[in-house]
């Protein structure tokens, strides 16, 4: 079932991003911002050209989607890598997110843990494949 639904994925040219996204929709749905939407946002700063896979105005939310995180040095990485683009928008915008998500589809043994300690110590909502997968189920 995993592979016709990657395949349909591929087809389709829906990716991890866009599901995460999706689920980013639906938990800010919840939490009382109908309207919001979440998009792919490239944002300039010294003259360097920086991603943010997830993002949104209103409210202000910074998310990165990643497929796979397969040891501990990766995932300190990842949230590195969230956490500049958090002080990216901060200066741009004037004002810290509201919301900061890192989602991963997959993790080796011992990431998640490790991912979990390092969300928590920089107020990141983590997503895990198996919430987004549950959720798209529903």
């Amino acid at each position: 079932m995993r592979v016709g639904l990657g395949g349909l994925s591929r087809a389709l040219r829906v990716t991890f991003e866009d599901h995460s996204a999706s689920f980013l929709e639906v938990l800010l749905e919840e939490m009382g911002y109908p309207a919001a939407k979440v998009e792919r946002k490239i944002l300039v700063r010294n003259g360097e050209a920086i991603e943010v896979n997830m993002f949104c105005e209103d409210p202000l939310v910074v998310g990165e989607a990643t497929v796979s995180i397969e040891s501990l040095e990766e995932a300190e990485r990842e949230v590195e890598k969230l956490l500049k683009r958090v002080e990216v928008v901060e200066e741009i915008y004037g004002k810290r997110p509201t919301l900061v998500v890192l989602s991963v589809a997959r993790t080796a043994p011992g990431v998640s843990e490790r991912l979990e300690d390092l969300a928590k110590k920089h107020g990141i909502k983590l997503v895990l494949g198996e919430e987004i997968e549950e959720a798209v189920a529903i």
